[in-house]
């Protein structure tokens, strides 16, 4: 397991570090930088002095140097070489037999660095002797062009170990300093990280403490802004828990109060089967009747898992556009035999263009539903009309059979569970009252629209409409 804490350190350490890191290297960078300045600076006017000491006279080209202090070029801290033309007039002893990385002389100064350890700092340039018009005319010789004599080149060079010294205690404390850097504020952001996802350790606390049942919710009060996402999260999902709780809850309470009665009728039967010796048929007619009270219930069950998985669905996303007056259609063509045997009158009327966007599954059971439900209640050798037509807003199907025994007050629950409109047949077990309960849902996730108007004694219509 990855820690947030672990993570936060290293990444806000490292970026850090990165940043002290280059901060710190320009800052040496500058520091180096500004120290060449001052050494080319030093060296500059060093070597305006010397060739200042160059000098053409009645002897010729001559480096004049006793008024120098040359100690420093003997020693072996500074080297100098003055050459005229490819004649050299002078050179200091080498730096120990380094190998220096010398420049050419050229008419303005040039600076190399002609070695990085230990750090020596060079430059030459390439200069026209000073002329001593004095010392010619005392000797009646004739003053020269400058351009006529042979160029002097000086090279110098120097040791710089004051800068040496300084970027090496430079470089010391900027190590001491990084270290330092790191510690404190590892220690500085460890306190703070911990500070900070103090939040979700108390939040952790909170949802172990959440019941199973989802009947509680997180207190979103002073919560870090970083965390409420997670709360919001967790109290949608506790809301969906509690939810799937209570219908899990009404299914068993649905259940178990509706099996009362089938099974109550079935052990009514066979205690009467029971009660004194029959004949054959007498008990085959028991054991039909038995057989009828199964088959109810399981037509119950089916219609009660089928309500409870379609109230635990979301919103159906494999919409796909649907041809709904061919489904109707289909289904009306199933529905004949049965029309058939009550001897119902079924009129089918759909329009062309009846295409809408829904789940094909769902619509096709959301239709054999609405068509089962006229074709239950509709009185024998009644009528059932059917008709498929184009809707401002969709496809519309609308679907009426007469001999409606439903009072128009009891509309409004017929789309509650186990709700029965016809009081006659409320204690039949022929019809759960589940049917219109797993259309309304069924339309539901298609997005559409039902409505019902009925009038007692008349006519029984379902309105659909598709978008």
């Amino acid at each position: 397991m990855t820690s947030i804490r672990s993570k936060f350190l290293v990444g806000a350490i490292g970026s850090a570090l990165v940043v002290l890191s280059v901060a710190t290297m320009v800052t040496y960078l500058a520091v180096k930088k500004s120290l060449e300045v001052q050494v080319d600076d030093a060296l500059r006017q060093e070597l305006a002095l010397l060739t200042s000491h160059v000098e053409h006279g009645s002897d010729g080209t001559a480096f004049d140097n006793e008024d120098l202090d040359m100690g420093a070029y003997e020693d072996g801290s500074g080297f100098l070489r003055v050459a005229v033309g490819t004649e050299e007039v002078y050179s200091s002893p080498d730096f120990q037999g380094l190998a220096l990385q010398l420049p050419t002389p050229e008419k303005e100064p040039q600076f190399v660095w002609a070695a990085s350890s230990p750090r020596i700092r060079a430059t030459a340039q390439l200069v026209p002797p000073r002329i001593d018009q004095e010392d010619l005319a005392e000797a009646g010789l004739p003053v020269p062009l400058a351009s006529d004599l042979e160029p002097v080149s000086v090279l110098l060079a120097r040791h710089d170990s004051a800068g040496e010294e300084f970027l090496r205690q430079f470089r010391i404390i900027a190590m001491v300093v990084l270290l330092a850097s790191m510690v404190s504020m590892g220690v500085f952001l460890r306190g703070i990280g911990n500070r900070a996802l103090r939040g979700l350790d108390e939040l952790a606390n909170d949802i172990a403490t959440l019941p199973a049942d989802g009947s509680s919710r997180l207190d979103d009060h002073a919560r870090p802004d970083e965390a409420m996402p997670i709360v919001t999260r967790i109290n949608e999902l506790s809301q969906r828990v509690e939810q799937a709780v209570e219908r899990e809850r009404a299914l068993g309470a649905d259940v178990a109060h509706e099996l009362r009665t089938p099974l109550a009728g079935l052990h009514s039967l066979i205690d009467v089967a029971l009660h004194r010796p029959r004949d054959v048929a007498e008990y085959q007619s028991t054991l039909r009747d038995a057989l009828d009270v199964v088959h109810q219930t399981e037509t119950m069950a089916e219609q009660l898992l089928r309500l409870h998985h379609l109230e635990a669905q979301g919103l159906n996303g494999s919409q796909v556009e649907v041809d709904v007056g061919s489904v109707v259609g289909e289904q009306c063509h199933a529905l004949e035999p049965l029309a058939a045997k009550r001897n119902v009158t079924m009129t089918v009327d759909i329009a062309n263009r009846t295409r809408a966007h829904a789940d094909p599954n769902t619509l096709h059971m959301l239709i054999a539903n609405l068509l089962g439900n006229a074709a239950s209640h509709v009185d024998e050798g009644g009528t059932i009309r059917v008709e498929c037509t184009r809707h401002e807003s969709g496809v519309q199907l609308t679907i009426i059979n007469s001999g409606s025994r439903v009072q128009p007050a009891d509309v409004p629950r017929l789309f509650d569970r186990f709700s029965r409109g016809d009081a006659g047949r409320g204690n039949t077990g022929h019809h759960s009252g589940l049917g219109l309960a797993i259309a309304k849902r069924e339309a539901e996730l298609l997005g559409a629209t039902i409505q019902i108007t009925s009038e007692h004694g008349g006519d029984f219509r379902v309105d659909l409409i598709l978008a």
